[in-house]
Protein backbone atom coordinates (compact mmCIF):
# COMPACT_ATOMS: atom_id res chain seq x y z
CA UNK A 1 0.00 0.00 0.00
CA UNK A 2 2.85 2.18 0.81
CA UNK A 3 4.47 2.31 -2.56
CA UNK A 4 1.02 2.00 -4.38
CA UNK A 5 0.79 5.71 -2.69
CA UNK A 6 4.04 6.38 -3.15
CA UNK A 7 3.61 5.87 -7.23
CA UNK A 8 0.06 7.53 -7.20
CA UNK A 9 1.46 10.15 -5.39
CA UNK A 10 4.50 11.09 -7.51
CA UNK A 11 1.95 10.42 -10.74
CA UNK A 12 -0.42 13.41 -9.36
CA UNK A 13 2.24 15.65 -8.54
CA UNK A 14 3.66 15.40 -12.20
CA UNK A 15 0.63 16.22 -14.10
CA UNK A 16 0.24 12.37 -15.04
CA UNK A 17 3.74 11.99 -15.85
CA UNK A 18 3.90 13.43 -19.33
CA UNK A 19 6.75 12.57 -20.68
CA UNK A 20 5.39 9.07 -20.99
CA UNK A 21 3.21 10.99 -24.22
CA UNK A 22 4.91 14.52 -25.40
CA UNK A 23 2.94 14.81 -28.04
CA UNK A 24 -0.55 14.32 -26.23
CA UNK A 25 0.42 15.83 -23.26
CA UNK A 26 1.23 18.88 -25.32
CA UNK A 27 -2.07 18.82 -27.65
CA UNK A 28 -3.94 18.52 -24.17
CA UNK A 29 -2.22 21.32 -22.70
CA UNK A 30 -3.10 23.47 -25.61
CA UNK A 31 -7.32 22.77 -25.47
CA UNK A 32 -8.92 24.17 -23.16
CA UNK A 33 -11.52 21.25 -21.72
CA UNK A 34 -14.63 23.69 -20.24
CA UNK A 35 -12.03 26.22 -18.92
CA UNK A 36 -15.16 28.35 -18.47
CA UNK A 37 -17.41 26.11 -16.19
CA UNK A 38 -15.76 25.28 -12.90
CA UNK A 39 -14.58 28.75 -12.02
CA UNK A 40 -17.49 30.76 -12.41
CA UNK A 41 -21.70 31.08 -12.47
CA UNK A 42 -22.34 28.84 -15.29
CA UNK A 43 -21.70 26.13 -13.62
CA UNK A 44 -24.42 26.98 -10.64
CA UNK A 45 -26.78 27.90 -13.19
CA UNK A 46 -29.41 25.72 -10.98
CA UNK A 47 -29.01 27.39 -7.74
CA UNK A 48 -28.71 31.15 -9.24
CA UNK A 49 -32.13 30.10 -11.32
CA UNK A 50 -33.49 29.35 -7.95
CA UNK A 51 -32.44 33.19 -6.48
CA UNK A 52 -33.06 34.62 -9.85
CA UNK A 53 -29.52 35.54 -10.66
CA UNK A 54 -28.93 34.49 -14.62
CA UNK A 55 -25.68 34.18 -15.93
CA UNK A 56 -24.48 36.84 -18.79
CA UNK A 57 -22.45 36.36 -21.64
CA UNK A 58 -20.99 38.76 -23.80
CA UNK A 59 -20.48 42.65 -22.69
CA UNK A 60 -21.50 42.76 -19.08
CA UNK A 61 -22.83 46.64 -18.67
CA UNK A 62 -25.30 45.90 -21.69
CA UNK A 63 -28.89 44.62 -21.20
CA UNK A 64 -28.79 40.94 -22.46
CA UNK A 65 -31.13 40.79 -26.21
CA UNK A 66 -30.61 37.29 -26.27
CA UNK A 67 -31.00 34.10 -24.56
CA UNK A 68 -29.36 30.46 -25.19
CA UNK A 69 -31.56 27.74 -23.34
CA UNK A 70 -30.73 24.08 -22.72
CA UNK A 71 -29.44 21.56 -21.72
CA UNK A 72 -25.17 21.08 -21.53
CA UNK A 73 -25.42 20.59 -25.38
CA UNK A 74 -26.84 24.36 -25.39
CA UNK A 75 -24.15 25.21 -22.78
CA UNK A 76 -21.44 23.56 -24.53
CA UNK A 77 -21.77 26.68 -27.07
CA UNK A 78 -21.34 29.36 -24.55
CA UNK A 79 -17.73 30.11 -25.58
CA UNK A 80 -18.73 30.43 -29.11
CA UNK A 81 -21.65 33.01 -28.57
CA UNK A 82 -19.14 35.03 -25.73
CA UNK A 83 -16.69 35.64 -28.45
CA UNK A 84 -19.54 36.87 -30.98
CA UNK A 85 -21.54 39.15 -28.53
CA UNK A 86 -18.10 40.90 -27.04
CA UNK A 87 -16.98 40.79 -30.87
CA UNK A 88 -20.62 42.90 -31.80
CA UNK A 89 -21.08 44.63 -28.69
CA UNK A 90 -23.88 42.06 -27.48
CA UNK A 91 -25.08 40.29 -24.13
CA UNK A 92 -27.37 37.55 -23.49
CA UNK A 93 -28.03 35.14 -20.39
CA UNK A 94 -27.71 31.27 -20.00
CA UNK A 95 -30.73 29.31 -18.99
CA UNK A 96 -29.18 25.85 -19.73
CA UNK A 97 -29.39 22.92 -17.03
CA UNK A 98 -27.21 19.56 -17.81
CA UNK A 99 -30.30 16.42 -18.95
CA UNK A 100 -32.88 19.08 -19.20
CA UNK A 101 -34.26 19.26 -22.44
CA UNK A 102 -36.13 23.06 -23.69
CA UNK A 103 -39.89 21.33 -23.77
CA UNK A 104 -42.63 22.84 -21.73
CA UNK A 105 -46.19 21.56 -21.06
CA UNK A 106 -45.39 17.91 -21.26
CA UNK A 107 -45.07 14.67 -19.47
CA UNK A 108 -41.99 15.36 -17.63
CA UNK A 109 -39.79 15.14 -14.19
CA UNK A 110 -40.97 17.80 -11.48
CA UNK A 111 -37.34 18.53 -11.92
CA UNK A 112 -37.46 19.88 -16.08
CA UNK A 113 -40.62 21.20 -15.80
CA UNK A 114 -39.86 23.83 -13.28
CA UNK A 115 -36.71 24.98 -14.33
CA UNK A 116 -38.46 25.13 -17.73
CA UNK A 117 -41.50 27.11 -16.42
CA UNK A 118 -38.53 29.32 -14.57
CA UNK A 119 -36.87 30.17 -17.98
CA UNK A 120 -40.13 31.34 -19.81
CA UNK A 121 -41.01 33.70 -16.60
CA UNK A 122 -37.78 34.68 -16.73
CA UNK A 123 -37.87 35.11 -20.59
CA UNK A 124 -41.23 37.08 -20.05
CA UNK A 125 -40.24 39.25 -17.46
CA UNK A 126 -37.45 41.36 -19.66
CA UNK A 127 -38.48 42.23 -22.56
CA UNK A 128 -35.35 43.20 -23.93
CA UNK A 129 -34.35 39.57 -24.57
CA UNK A 130 -35.84 39.56 -28.15
CA UNK A 131 -34.12 36.41 -29.68
CA UNK A 132 -34.03 32.81 -28.25
CA UNK A 133 -31.85 29.75 -29.13
CA UNK A 134 -32.80 26.58 -28.27
CA UNK A 135 -30.23 23.55 -28.21
CA UNK A 136 -29.88 20.12 -27.40
CA UNK A 137 -28.86 16.34 -27.12
CA UNK A 138 -31.98 15.70 -28.64
CA UNK A 139 -31.25 11.90 -29.90
CA UNK A 140 -30.71 11.48 -25.65
CA UNK A 141 -34.14 11.79 -25.13
CA UNK A 142 -35.50 9.88 -27.94
CA UNK A 143 -35.90 5.84 -26.88
CA UNK A 144 -38.55 5.01 -28.68
CA UNK A 145 -41.39 6.40 -30.85
CA UNK A 146 -43.28 7.68 -28.04
CA UNK A 147 -40.78 9.50 -26.85
CA UNK A 148 -39.98 11.53 -30.39
CA UNK A 149 -43.61 11.82 -30.41
CA UNK A 150 -43.26 13.61 -26.58
CA UNK A 151 -40.46 16.03 -27.34
CA UNK A 152 -41.91 17.19 -30.40
CA UNK A 153 -45.12 18.16 -28.97
CA UNK A 154 -42.90 19.90 -25.58
CA UNK A 155 -40.94 21.29 -28.32
CA UNK A 156 -43.93 22.60 -30.77
CA UNK A 157 -45.14 24.31 -27.49
CA UNK A 158 -42.02 25.89 -26.60
CA UNK A 159 -41.98 27.48 -30.12
CA UNK A 160 -45.41 28.44 -29.54
CA UNK A 161 -45.33 29.74 -26.43
CA UNK A 162 -42.25 32.48 -27.25
CA UNK A 163 -43.66 33.04 -30.71
CA UNK A 164 -46.77 34.51 -28.37
CA UNK A 165 -44.55 35.98 -26.11
CA UNK A 166 -42.91 38.24 -29.95
CA UNK A 167 -39.87 36.25 -29.04
CA UNK A 168 -37.58 35.49 -32.25
CA UNK A 169 -36.98 31.42 -32.25
CA UNK A 170 -33.39 30.01 -33.59
CA UNK A 171 -33.71 26.05 -33.25
CA UNK A 172 -30.31 24.44 -33.14
CA UNK A 173 -29.02 21.03 -34.51
CA UNK A 174 -26.47 18.52 -32.79
CA UNK A 175 -23.30 18.40 -33.46
CA UNK A 176 -22.23 14.57 -33.65
CA UNK A 177 -21.32 12.66 -30.74
CA UNK A 178 -18.59 10.07 -30.64
CA UNK A 179 -18.42 6.53 -30.79
CA UNK A 180 -14.99 6.40 -28.46
CA UNK A 181 -13.70 8.42 -25.52
CA UNK A 182 -11.40 11.30 -27.78
CA UNK A 183 -9.08 12.06 -24.34
CA UNK A 184 -8.10 7.99 -24.50
CA UNK A 185 -7.93 7.92 -28.03
CA UNK A 186 -5.01 10.89 -28.27
CA UNK A 187 -3.07 9.49 -25.44
CA UNK A 188 -3.34 6.21 -27.32
CA UNK A 189 -2.72 6.81 -30.81
CA UNK A 190 0.22 9.43 -29.45
CA UNK A 191 2.04 6.08 -27.78
CA UNK A 192 0.96 3.44 -30.70
CA UNK A 193 0.22 4.94 -33.84
CA UNK A 194 0.88 1.92 -35.64
CA UNK A 195 -1.80 -0.26 -33.42
CA UNK A 196 -4.59 2.26 -33.05
CA UNK A 197 -7.33 1.72 -35.84
CA UNK A 198 -8.77 5.27 -36.87
CA UNK A 199 -12.52 5.71 -35.57
CA UNK A 200 -15.04 5.35 -38.50
CA UNK A 201 -17.29 7.92 -36.96
CA UNK A 202 -19.18 10.19 -40.30
CA UNK A 203 -21.66 12.18 -41.88
CA UNK A 204 -23.40 8.78 -42.99
CA UNK A 205 -23.27 7.76 -39.11
CA UNK A 206 -24.44 11.33 -37.81
CA UNK A 207 -27.45 11.34 -40.10
CA UNK A 208 -28.75 8.09 -39.77
CA UNK A 209 -28.77 8.40 -35.73
CA UNK A 210 -30.13 11.85 -35.87
CA UNK A 211 -32.45 11.04 -38.86
CA UNK A 212 -36.08 11.13 -37.15
CA UNK A 213 -35.06 14.54 -34.68
CA UNK A 214 -33.55 16.39 -37.47
CA UNK A 215 -36.89 15.70 -39.42
CA UNK A 216 -38.96 16.85 -36.60
CA UNK A 217 -36.87 20.25 -36.22
CA UNK A 218 -36.58 20.91 -39.95
CA UNK A 219 -40.39 20.21 -40.53
CA UNK A 220 -41.19 22.81 -37.52
CA UNK A 221 -38.55 25.24 -38.38
CA UNK A 222 -40.38 25.39 -41.78
CA UNK A 223 -43.84 25.35 -40.23
CA UNK A 224 -43.26 28.19 -37.76
CA UNK A 225 -41.36 30.31 -40.04
CA UNK A 226 -38.05 29.85 -37.78
CA UNK A 227 -34.03 29.94 -38.41
CA UNK A 228 -32.68 26.66 -38.02
CA UNK A 229 -28.62 26.08 -37.51
CA UNK A 230 -26.87 23.25 -38.32
CA UNK A 231 -23.75 23.01 -36.53
CA UNK A 232 -22.91 20.15 -37.83
CA UNK A 233 -22.38 20.59 -41.04
CA UNK A 234 -18.91 21.82 -40.27
CA UNK A 235 -17.79 18.80 -38.07
CA UNK A 236 -17.13 16.92 -40.85
CA UNK A 237 -14.25 16.97 -43.37
CA UNK A 238 -14.32 16.47 -47.24
CA UNK A 239 -13.98 12.99 -46.65
CA UNK A 240 -16.62 13.17 -44.33
CA UNK A 241 -15.37 11.76 -41.21
CA UNK A 242 -15.98 13.70 -37.95
CA UNK A 243 -13.08 16.79 -36.83
CA UNK A 244 -11.83 15.83 -33.70
CA UNK A 245 -8.38 17.96 -34.01
CA UNK A 246 -7.85 21.40 -35.25
CA UNK A 247 -4.69 23.27 -34.87
CA UNK A 248 -3.87 20.81 -32.79
CA UNK A 249 -6.39 21.02 -30.37
CA UNK A 250 -8.68 18.75 -29.05
CA UNK A 251 -12.18 19.93 -30.30
CA UNK A 252 -14.00 17.04 -27.73
CA UNK A 253 -13.68 17.21 -23.84
CA UNK A 254 -15.82 13.87 -24.02
CA UNK A 255 -17.75 11.16 -26.39
CA UNK A 256 -20.19 13.47 -26.01
CA UNK A 257 -19.66 17.16 -25.67
CA UNK A 258 -17.90 19.24 -27.18
CA UNK A 259 -14.39 21.48 -25.57
CA UNK A 260 -14.02 24.95 -25.26
CA UNK A 261 -11.82 24.66 -28.08
CA UNK A 262 -15.05 23.21 -29.93
CA UNK A 263 -17.09 25.40 -29.36
CA UNK A 264 -14.88 28.83 -30.54
CA UNK A 265 -14.32 25.75 -34.33
CA UNK A 266 -18.29 26.71 -34.77
CA UNK A 267 -18.12 30.37 -34.36
CA UNK A 268 -18.29 30.90 -37.75
CA UNK A 269 -22.09 29.06 -37.85
CA UNK A 270 -23.66 31.31 -35.69
CA UNK A 271 -21.82 34.66 -36.88
CA UNK A 272 -24.54 36.03 -39.51
CA UNK A 273 -27.00 35.61 -36.60
CA UNK A 274 -25.37 38.05 -34.14
CA UNK A 275 -24.62 40.42 -36.84
CA UNK A 276 -28.24 40.66 -37.78
CA UNK A 277 -29.09 41.15 -34.05
CA UNK A 278 -27.00 44.31 -33.95
CA UNK A 279 -29.15 45.79 -36.02
CA UNK A 280 -32.42 44.10 -34.30
CA UNK A 281 -31.71 46.20 -30.79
Amino acid sequence: MVIFSIIGTVIHLTSGIPSRSPNGYEILKATAMWDWYENNEYGQIEVNMNRGIIPQIGVKNVKPNFALWGDSHAMSYIPAMDILSKKYGLSGCVTTLSATPPIIDIDASLNIAKFNSDVITFIKSHPQIKTVFIAAYWSYYIKSEDDLRLLTLGLTKTVDTLQQMKRKVILIEDFPSLSFEPIRYLWLTSIYKKLIINPDDNRTMYYKHNKNINKVLFELSQKKKILLLSPEHKMFDKAGHVIIFDNNKLLYRNSDHISTEGSRFLTPVFDDVFKNMVNEK
